[in-house]
């Protein structure tokens, strides 16, 4: 048994068949769950990373408030609210799409007036990105799939 692992194509392809099945496992998981977490880039501009519904997504929130303070956090396994994802792309209200595919696309929202509790004001504007997991579970089986199953051909003299 351990001759099949010989060289180094079906260990590779080994590897590759788990990377795809956490990604499995991942799309699974988002399909009931959401999981997010936001990184603080600069004072008035933060970055969220998420998964939920089937799609791996990113926030970008862009503020020109003066008392806009973006705080980082981290949230998983709360409920998704969604049946069709982070952002219902046939009815995108005033959203416009910069980029749009089968399974993922990139929409930015209008920039979208806020007050706070003092009555100062500003704007924020929104750019969301995502991606279907399958975009990666796919190609990283069929891959697995040809280092593991393909043998490898003698070099002829």
């Amino acid at each position: 048994m351990w001759a099949f692992f010989r060289g180094w194509r079906r260990k590779v392809g080994c590897i590759t068949l788990l990377v795809a099945c956490l990604f499995l496992v991942m799309y699974l998981r988002s399909r009931v769950l959401l999981d997010e977490i936001a990184i603080v880039a600069s004072t008035h501009q933060q970055e969220c990373y998420g998964s939920m519904n089937g799609v791996f997504f990113w926030q970008s929130y862009e503020a020109t408030l003066a008392v806009f303070t973006p705080t980082p956090y981290f949230s998983y396994g709360k409920l998704a609210f969604k049946p069709d994802g982070p952002f219902d792309p046939d009815n995108p209200g005033d959203a416009q799409w910069r980029s749009r595919w089968f399974g993922g696309g990139i929409v930015e929202f209008p920039t979208l007036p806020i007050r706070t509790v003092n009555g100062s004001g500003g704007a924020v504007s929104i750019t969301l990105r995502y991606i279907s997991y399958w975009y990666f579970i796919v190609p990283l089986t069929a891959v697995a799939a040809y280092l593991i199953l393909c043998r490898p051909q003698k070099l002829e003299q």
